[in-house]
């Protein structure tokens, strides 16, 4: 791996195998290690919006037939990997939710959704199980979404409506990029980085990271599936998940010694070779997640209720 300015280009994100490689170059050499993350962020995002040309719905070579995938064969099964970019509702338009269900149509292995995947692709006669994907997120983090979803329900109801009329941009010619490269564009960094940093980044009891907890999310849904299809003698399964942790659970798979063993018992507790105690194990930690991140998003809109009690005040005192 060749240096040949001050900052790293496209490649050299791509080949560097750990943070420490960055180091090498004058811009990042005397940053603290959060900084320094920061700024591969935006370089890695930015170099990813310049290396791509912007996708048209319109034409249809630039649409794929099915879901570009990862196939991982371990220890004498196949893990068959697809990364989905799902909105609220599965999709921002009726078309790419479509190419998602018909990728799903054809598939041969159970499926294990991501959890909530089941409402948006699930069918009759449909072979699945959901993750609870949730429950590695703590405490904490389960009410930092809540906040959030309160926080910014103006916006979520928004894309609710665009989603509902498929007013979205087509997500379709996205499949058709390397997937390190999807992940890219919202700054997300190449896969073995991005794990590295979740190893090392500070722990905080209260994360303001945009997306806490992927890496862990990832990893737990790769032992999921490995105990899943163990205790259910499957040669293999299909995962469904959000497209930023595709390539993460593919590393996973492939190096399964790094899965912290907190996420393993997790994975080994929340697997059952009895379909009704899947079930119930799925619901009972779904439940809980639930109430938490529920009360949690009404304490996110209260300020909007505030607003609307000031106002109405204000109306019947000088209206």
């Amino acid at each position: 791996m060749t240096i040949s300015s001050s900052q790293p280009d496209f490649e050299f994100f791509l080949k560097a195998e750990r943070l420490d490689a960055f180091r090498a170059l004058p811009e990042y050499r005397d940053l603290d290690l959060e900084p320094m993350v920061g700024q591969l962020r935006i370089r890695w995002q930015k170099l990813c919006q310049e290396s791509i040309q912007p996708a048209s719905a319109s034409s249809e070579e630039e649409i794929p037939s099915k879901l570009d995938e990862i196939r991982i064969e371990k220890d004498g099964r196949i893990f068959v990997l697809n990364g989905v970019i799902h909105g609220l509702i599965g999709g921002g338009t009726s078309a790419y939710r479509d190419l998602i269900r018909n990728t799903l149509r054809d598939s041969t292995e159970p499926l294990l959704f991501e959890a909530g995947f089941n409402h948006m692709y699930g069918e009759k006669g449909m072979n699945y199980v959901s993750i609870p994907d949730f429950a590695v997120l703590g405490f904490a983090d389960t009410c930092k979404k809540g906040l959030d979803a309160g926080r910014i329900l103006p916006l979520l109801l928004k894309d609710l409506f665009l989603e509902l009329f498929s007013l979205m941009q087509e997500d379709a010619p996205y499949h058709l990029l390397e997937q390190e490269q999807r992940r890219g564009l919202c700054g997300v960094l190449p896969t073995r980085i991005e794990i590295e940093w979740d190893r090392v980044k500070p722990k905080r009891f209260f994360s303001f990271e945009d997306y806490p907890n992927i890496v862990r999310r990832s990893a737990f849904m790769s032992a999921f599936a490995e105990a899943w299809c163990q205790k259910n003698n499957q040669s293999g399964c299909r995962l469904v998940m959000g497209d930023f942790h595709l390539t993460e659970s593919a590393y996973f798979l492939q190096h399964p010694d790094e899965v912290p063993a907190d996420l393993r018992r997790l994975a080994d507790q929340c697997t059952s070779e009895n379909p009704k105690s899947q079930t119930w194990k799925y619901l009972r930690k779904n439940i809980l997640h639930n109430s938490v991140g529920g009360f949690a998003g009404f304490l996110g809109l209260l300020p909007y209720f505030l607003i609307y009690l000031a106002i109405r005040h204000y109306i019947y005192l000088y209206w």
